[in-house]
């Protein structure tokens, strides 16, 4: 797992809340893997290896993952 400090926009911020509501996720950090993960299948699935692909969703149905927010 890697944890980094992110800086975004307070529109990025919103979209990442309703995302998060919508699909029912605990944190910030399950819904970026679930947003890059979609991106990365529907954009970039024709450089990924179908094993590859599987491994990425076995990653975004773990719960685990944990975020810290830090409010500047």
């Amino acid at each position: 797992m890697v944890k980094a400090i992110i800086n975004i926009c307070a529109q990025a911020n919103h979209v990442l809340n309703i995302v998060k509501a919508k699909e029912g996720f605990k944190d910030k950090s399950q819904t970026i893997n679930h947003i890059a993960l979609k991106y990365a299948e529907h954009h970039l699935s024709e450089s990924l290896t179908p094993s590859l692909l599987q491994k990425a969703k076995e990653i975004e149905n773990k719960s685990y993952v944990e975020v810290k927010e830090t409010r500047y």
